[in-house]
C-alpha cells in the first residue's frame, strides 16, 4: 500500500522487555491540539502509526517498525480544565516491523510526502528488537519543586534547519493537578518529547 503521511511527532520509550515495547507521546499528534477538531484517521483501517529512530545528529529517521495506538479515546480527547486544551498523553504499542520506501524520514521528505510499505511483520517482537532502550522514569511520586531545572527534547527531523536533537532548557513555574507548567519551547515535530528534570 501506498500513502502520505498525515502527521509527526516525536516519543520516548518508556518500557521495553523481550516481548513488548511502549513509547509515550503527545495526543494532539493523533487527535489534533483542540478536542474540537479532534481528527479520527489515527485510529482507521486505512491508518498506520509508523515509528522512526534516532540515529545520530545529521542523519534522517529510520523507519523501523508500526505501532497501535492503547490509550484509550475518550482519555486521548480529555480537556484540561479550559474544556478546549487536551491533556496530551498518548502510549502506543509496536505491533511489529515495518520498512518504507524511502527508507528513512530524510531532506526529500516533509510532513506531507508519500511513501510505500515494503515489509511489514505482525509479530512484535521483531519490532521491539529495533527499539532504542528506554527512558528512565521517576516513579517516586515527589513533587517537583517550584524552580526545577527542566528540559525538553524532541527530533524535527523533517526540517532542514534542525537536522539535530533538539533541546531546550527552562525552569518549573509550577504543578497543578499533575500537570507541569514551564515556559519550555517545542518546535514542530518535537511534539511528545520527553520532558526531564
Amino acid at each position: 500500500p501506498t500513502g502520505r503521511f498525515a502527521d509527526m511527532g516525536s516519543g520516548a520509550v518508556v518500557k521495553r522487555d523481550a516481548g513488548e515495547c511502549y513509547i509515550l507521546t503527545a495526543a494532539h499528534v493523533l487527535v489534533g491540539y483542540r478536542a474540537r477538531r479532534a481528527r479520527d484517521e489515527y485510529a482507521g483501517p486505512d491508518c498506520l502509526l509508523t515509528l522512526g529512530v534516532y540515529e545520530g545528529d545529521a542523519k534522517p529517521a529510520r523507519w523501523v517498525a508500526w505501532a497501535s495506538c492503547v490509550t484509550p479515546d475518550s482519555l486521548l480527547r480529555s480537556c484540561s480544565d479550559d474544556g478546549a486544551t487536551l491533556q496530551d498523553l498518548a502510549v502506543l504499542k509496536v505491533g511489529g516491523a515495518l520498512a518504507l520506501d524511502p527508507p528513512a524520514y530524510g531532506k526529500a521528505q516533509n510532513a506531507f510526502s508519500r511513501f510505500e510499505v515494503a515489509a511489514r511483520s505482525d509479530d512484535p517482537a521483531e519490532g521491539v528488537g529495533r527499539m532504542p532502550p528506554p527512558l528512565e522514569l521517576d516513579r517516586s511520586r515527589r513533587a517537583l519543586a517550584h524552580g526545577a531545572d527542566l528540559s525538553v527534547c524532541g527530533w524535527a527531523s523533517w526540517r532542514d534547519s534542525m537536522r539535530q536533537l533538539y533541546l531546550d532548557r527552562s525552569r518549573c513555574l509550577g504543578v497543578d493537578s499533575g500537570l507541569i507548567r514551564s515556559r519550555l519551547w517545542v518546535h514542530a515535530g518535537s511534539s511528545g518529547g520527553p520532558c526531564v528534570n
